[in-house]
């Protein structure tokens, strides 16, 4: 998937493009996805990216290798019908023209009562969503989680994709 066109004369210093407004522009449709077409969300990946999630504290995290894997591992989370509000969004350009995006979070259920409570005081409609209530879903039916999700962002043809992403939920 083509984030933003990648120009090699770009220079993410100079005032083409900001490696900044990149970031933004990757995190608001990584997230719409994850809102709109969860089932999608692996095509932001490669055949060699890599996907590890784990929760603070914990030594147990579980890592998947390639856009395939990936894929499987999307479909496993039942990303459907949560919501990711997004609180910041820190970019900076890497080696070989590589991006390093961190975001910070918090995922809700859609039909959690807290989530409820929320979207009652703030309905903003272009916030993006993710999760649901199985065991293994990224998001609890029941409580807000707050996340951490760290990317590198690899030039690929005319844009870029998600070579590597870290998610971890914080206690």
């Amino acid at each position: 998937m083509n984030l933003i066109p990648h120009d090699p004369s770009v220079n993410f210093t100079g005032n083409q493009i900001s490696a900044s407004d990149v970031g933004w522009f990757f995190v608001h449709n990584y997230y719409a996805t994850l809102t709109t077409r969860p089932c999608d969300l692996y095509l932001y990946y490669g055949r060699n990216s890599r996907f590890t999630r784990g929760v603070q504290g914990s030594d147990c995290v579980s890592q998947v290798v390639g856009q395939q894997a990936i894929k499987q591992l999307f479909s496993q989370l039942h990303l459907e019908n949560s919501r990711a509000d997004i609180s910041s969004v820190d970019t900076q350009p890497s080696s070989h023209r590589g991006l390093f995006v961190q975001v910070i979070g918090s995922i809700y259920n859609y039909n959690s009562q807290e989530y409820k409570t929320i979207a009652a005081v703030d309905s903003n409609p272009e916030d993006a969503t993710i999760g649901d209530s199985s065991p293994d879903s990224i998001s609890s039916k029941n409580k807000k989680n707050h996340f951490v999700q760290t990317f590198f962002l690899v030039p690929w043809e005319n844009g870029f994709y998600v070579l590597n992403s870290v998610l971890r939920f914080l206690n």
